[in-house]
């Protein structure tokens, strides 16, 4: 784990925090071409910090870089129940929680990594849902994730 130290200047405050921490820990990974570390940092990290969505952005992306789609899965079943809670414990878009369109074509895309009928009707759904508070499709990602679930399940998008 990366260790930054603060100089004896500097207030007893830490130069990051451990969410920032666990994003350089998962760079150095990446930098040093260890995916595999980099995926374990990235599934840890959503574990500590279950709303950080650039942090299960990139876990999809490094899951798929690995071709692992059981990562890519994990990312997504850990952060879900948050992203749930924020909006009154079912999956409701609210456009009051920023992020919320976000975390729910993100959590399409993870939900539809691994071949299963419920799971892709539910990643659809989202992703669905997601697109259609962004009909213009203007933030791609509720785009993406309704072309991910379509083409894992072998129809064209």
């Amino acid at each position: 784990f990366i260790s930054l130290s603060k100089s004896k200047t500097q207030s007893t405050a830490p130069l990051l925090t451990p969410r920032e921490r666990w994003h350089l820990h998962a760079l150095h990974q990446l930098l040093q071409n260890n995916h595999q570390q980099a995926m374990g940092a990235y599934l840890r990290l959503l574990e500590l910090f279950p709303g950080d969505l650039l942090g299960l952005s990139l876990a999809l992306d490094v899951a798929y870089t690995l071709g692992d789609a059981g990562s890519a899965l994990r990312a997504a079943t850990n952060v879900s129940t948050y992203w749930i809670e924020r909006d009154g414990g079912a999956l409701h878009l609210n456009h009051s929680h920023p992020g919320q369109t976000m975390a729910t074509s993100l959590l399409a895309v993870g939900l539809s990594s691994l071949s299963s009928s419920s799971r892709a009707s539910t990643a659809e759904r989202l992703a669905e849902t997601a697109l259609a508070r962004d009909a213009d499709g203007s933030g791609g990602t509720a785009v993406w994730a309704l072309s991910h679930c379509l083409a894992a399940e072998g129809r064209s998008a």
